[in-house]
């Protein structure tokens, strides 16, 4: 069975007076989240209209809800079933997974990119905790970290500070990119003690989260201990005091 998961405005508003709480307990039995008193007249219209459609075309259970809580929350929701269905894709062979409407350029900005200044600044703190832990890309994060490794480290992650403030036009120009290389290359030469502590903070939470990751998973150890000695050969095991973030390179794009 598959389902497909839409997002969609309405021209009504069927959040207000709807017991969102109720309608989406999926814990309650059926009958006592659907009751007529749950929802207001615009919610109950569309699922009118939806019922209607459903049956002409043969589909199964069909379902509208307002946003529970935000847009984040939506993104996060969505997002956890692509990663899900996109682990189930067998290698190799090519899938659709999202679509966009037509007139989906009038429903948001047309600035949107994953090439601006604030992806530029998170994968900057990104390529700083990777070297933290001797990790290369993103992959390894998934490795050891499992797919919702960005959810399960944020919190460290944005605990690395970001001392600079860019005007209108330097990440354009190129002046945002080169001052986030030099940054990512060497943090602490930009940063004063009082930062200098909450980078050193991460780190250790950074460590901690991977030493729990690595102390209930042998295997994850093990592979860790062999990239860590290929990567530092002579020197031993890369530990949070011992790692010098300058035996690694240096690739042009922040990571």
């Amino acid at each position: 069975m598959s389902g497909i998961h839409v997002v969609v405005v309405t021209k009504a508003d069927i959040r207000t007076g709807t017991n969102i709480e109720v309608l989406s307990s999926y814990k309650l039995p059926y009958h006592q989240r659907r009751g007529k008193h749950l929802r207001n007249e615009a919610l109950a219209a569309e699922w009118q209209a939806l019922r209607e459609v459903a049956r002409k075309y043969r589909f199964g259970r069909v379902e509208l809800l307002p946003v529970k809580k935000s847009a984040d929350a939506v993104g996060r929701y969505l997002g956890d079933y692509l990663v899900k269905t996109y682990q189930q894709i067998p290698s190799g062979r090519r899938c659709r997974l999202v679509r966009f409407s037509r007139r989906i350029n009038q429903a948001i900005s047309n600035k949107f990119t994953i090439h601006g200044l604030g992806p530029m600044i998170y994968r900057t703190r990104l390529k700083i905790a990777a070297r933290m832990l001797n990790l290369q890309d993103f992959g390894d994060f998934a490795e050891y970290f499992g797919p919702r490794w960005n959810y399960y480290l944020k919190g460290a992650i944005n605990w690395i500070p970001m001392p600079f403030y860019f005007q209108k036009g330097e990440f354009a120009s190129g002046h945002a990119t080169r001052v986030l290389m030099a940054y990512a290359k060497q943090p602490k030469a930009h940063l004063d003690e009082r930062d200098k502590t909450k980078i050193d903070d991460a780190a250790r939470e950074l460590w901690r989260r991977l030493e729990e990751v690595l102390e209930e998973n042998p295997e994850a150890r093990l592979k860790y201990q062999v990239q860590c000695t290929a990567d530092n050969f002579g020197d031993g095991l890369a530990t949070a005091d011992g790692l010098q973030v300058d035996l690694f390179a240096d690739p042009y794009i922040p990571f």
